[in-house]
């Protein structure tokens, strides 16, 4: 809750503090609802931690707002990669990365390799690497007072000469 909250607050600030003004900007409006369907996707995400990414991905290719959208992208691709298996995370790695990628192709604008896509292409690997390393450490840690269990009745067995008297 507290990293949703957290991503509410800055998108709030960041509309503040960027209004939407003229042609070729999205919209006050726009801006306040892209950042609702995030935060409620995002509040989802343990549920649908893919159908979440999505929304997310589809709102942040329709409008033009890579500063507001991107924390909610990297924390819901981060989910993905806590809760679902190996192949699921770098599938959606990997549509992260091209929708981040693509969005300044569809929109018509001029950006560097090196400058825009390789930190995005970047925060996606380092997200990835996290939730697989959080979810690993949580099974790893969620398994082990099973196994420890087992030492235990194996012990208790071997004291009573492998024999079960019930």
């Amino acid at each position: 809750m507290a990293p949703v909250a957290a991503i509410a607050l800055y998108g709030a600030l960041w509309i503040a503090l960027h209004p939407g003004g003229g042609r070729s900007s999205t919209h006050t409006f726009f801006q306040s609802l892209a950042l609702a369907e995030s935060v409620i996707a995002l509040l989802l995400r343990r549920r649908k931690p893919v159908g979440a990414l999505a929304g997310i991905l589809a709102v942040y290719v329709l409008f033009q707002l890579d500063p507001l959208l991107l924390p909610a992208v990297l924390l819901a691709l981060l989910t993905v990669a806590m809760e679902r298996d190996r192949r699921t995370a770098i599938i959606a790695a990997a549509a992260t990365v091209a929708a981040t990628a693509a969005w300044p192709d569809i929109r018509g604008h001029a950006v560097s390799f090196a400058g825009y896509i390789l930190p995005r292409l970047a925060a996606a690997g380092v997200v990835v690497a996290a939730g697989t390393y959080l979810r690993e450490w949580r099974n790893h840690r969620t398994v082990k007072p099973v196994e420890e269990f087992a030492g235990v009745a194996a012990t208790v067995a071997g004291e009573r000469g492998g024999h079960d008297d019930s």
